[in-house]
């Protein structure tokens, strides 16, 4: 295959990395196989730091991110994937999955769609493209029964016309709770996409640096307890697809953080939509008996 970090001249270099590479994906298979999905994710990104463009590798820790439920990174290993190989089946079932997992059943949906048009008789692809049109089909109907609750006449509390039914305070509850798991999931995305930033810019300045070295300057790499000697194009090239890597997965939690923000503001809306009658007949009575 291609070794774009190894010349002729350095054979033996290229059967080592190709050894430790096998070893970390192996170790990486066996984590996955008992549900430790994040420790399985590092041995596949410490892998990929030998062979960055190991379609393989992507695919492998995509999976084990969409298992950790980190769907944003899975969404960005499985582009990078098909990016590198357009003709990976299995690289549309891991972006449509990681998809799904965020609730982007149209993306999903689109996706699936694309591996269908390589593969037709994929069963992996069928089988999902079953599952995601039954999602949307729940997901529309259940639209349509918050829209008839929602036009229905619901009865105030006896006793106390100014306070919300029962009903309608469990639909507020359920508003309140999720535009809270909203807000703490956008404070988690904007934390990570700080983290990629500084990783961007520590690779920036790692780029600058080494840039500035002789050619000649022996440099060293260290997988895990191993080091391996590379040539300063090999350093650079890895840097690249570091940078490249963190730019991805930026782009998905942007996107991510995008999605939350307007969730969050529809939903304080809703709130101050719900609320608004019973505030309106409170400060009514309040101007009637002044």
């Amino acid at each position: 295959g291609d070794k774009p970090f190894f010349s002729k001249k350095n054979n033996m270099a290229a059967e080592e990395t190709t050894t430790v590479v096998d070893t970390l994906r192996q170790e990486g298979n066996e984590l996955f196989k008992i549900g430790k999905y994040v420790e399985a994710a590092g041995k596949y990104t410490e892998a990929l730091g030998l062979e960055p463009k190991n379609h393989l590798l992507l695919s492998n820790r995509s999976l084990a991110l969409s298992s950790a439920k980190k769907f944003d990174q899975a969404i960005a290993d499985a582009r990078e994937c098909l990016r590198i190989d357009p003709e990976f089946v299995k690289g549309y079932y891991r972006l449509a999955n990681a998809q799904l997992g965020l609730g982007l059943i149209e993306e999903a949906l689109a996706t699936t769609r694309r591996g269908l048009e390589k593969d037709e008789n994929n069963s992996e692809l069928k089988k999902l493209l079953r599952q995601i049109k039954q999602k949307r089909d729940i997901s529309r109907k259940s639209e349509k029964d918050n829209e008839k609750k929602d036009n229905r006449n619901i009865p105030s509390r006896k006793g106390n016309k100014n306070m919300p039914s029962l009903e309608k305070q469990k639909e507020l509850d359920e508003i309140a709770q999720t535009l809270n798991a909203h807000e703490r999931e956008y404070n988690n995305v904007s934390a990570r996409a700080q983290l990629c930033r500084r990783e961007n810019v520590r690779a920036q300045l790692t780029t600058s640096e080494i840039a500035a070295l002789p050619d000649e300057t022996p440099l060293f790499r260290s997988i895990g307890k191993i080091f391996l000697k590379n040539d300063k194009p090999a350093i650079m090239a890895l840097l690249e697809s570091q940078k490249h890597s963190a730019e991805q997965r930026l782009n998905a939690l942007q996107a991510r953080g995008a999605f939350l923000q307007r969730e969050i503001s529809a939903k304080q809306q809703e709130l101050e939509s719900g609320f608004a009658p019973f505030k309106q007949q409170l400060q009514g009575e309040a101007l009637a008996s002044a």
